[in-house]
């Protein structure tokens, strides 16, 4: 009988181990992002103890565009980053959401996303580590949907 309720507790802690890791609840604390169709699923928790972590930012933006790195600059002054042209901690970067195609009425959809990259230790290559995305009406001008983005982004800063 007992060699029953130890079975028992082994395989019910197993299930809630397996159910737990499963849905994404036991996330680990590193930063980074996955892709999933066309979705970024990024680690908050990992993200934010990269950015109180990050001294400088580099900031990319298009020579065409020079109102998406005024507000990018803005940005990393306001979390207290250096800005720098190389060798950054973290890479901020504005880019317009690909269309599902069609466009049919008036509904909300995927714009923008300001990507948020960190240095991977050991390697010249930056991975996005923060995607924040924004979804709103498609005849916006450009430069409104920049700020929007980054003000949504600077909201969910200060929330947490």
């Amino acid at each position: 009988m007992n060699g029953l309720k130890v079975a028992g507790r082994f395989v019910a802690a197993t299930l809630v181990a397996v159910t737990v890791c499963g849905t994404g609840f036991a996330q680990s604390a590193t930063p980074g992002c996955t892709k999933q169709q066309r979705t970024y699923v990024c680690n908050w928790e990992g993200f934010r103890a990269d950015l109180a972590a990050a001294g400088t930012v580099a900031v990319r933006s298009e020579r065409l565009d020079p109102y998406t790195g005024v507000q990018l600059k803005d940005l990393a002054k306001s979390l207290d980053k250096k800005i720098v042209e190389k060798d950054a901690d973290l890479g901020f970067e504005v880019v317009p959401v690909d269309s599902n195609g069609v466009r049919v009425g008036p509904g909300d959809e995927a714009l923008v996303e300001l990507r948020i990259y960190a240095k991977t230790p050991l390697t010249n290559r930056y991975d996005p580590v923060w995607v924040e995305t924004y979804t709103g009406q498609v005849d916006r001008p450009w430069a409104t949907t920049v700020h929007a983005v980054i003000e949504q982004f600077q909201e969910r800063i200060a929330k947490h």
